[in-house]
């Protein structure tokens, strides 16, 4: 139904999400995105400068490091970032917050 075209890619990608009905990527502050981790059973384990490390042990599997910038609002791009590192889809993060 819809034709890839390189022109208005991102525009068609947002009416296709709009379609299927995925929430966008929210704006948030800096502790909302670390207690959502925290409720996600990720652990606040050092700090560096303004940049925020959480760790996740899982049994049997690989240790899940999460980089959070101390800033005081964490655009879309980044939390894009945070989710890819702490393998969690943005409705399953969207689900913690509240």
């Amino acid at each position: 139904m819809f034709v890839n075209v390189n022109f208005g890619q991102c525009v068609l990608n947002a009416f296709c999400a709009y379609l299927i009905g995925m929430p966008k990527m929210p704006v948030l502050k800096v502790r909302k995105v670390c207690r959502a981790l925290e409720r996600a059973g990720f652990v606040f384990a050092r700090q560096s400068g303004s940049h925020v490390f959480y760790v996740k042990n899982e049994v049997g599997k690989e240790k899940l490091v999460v980089t959070v910038p101390n800033y005081d609002e964490i655009d879309r791009f980044l939390l894009k970032s945070i989710l890819k590192q702490s393998r969690l889809s943005l409705e399953e993060f969207l689900k913690l917050l509240r």
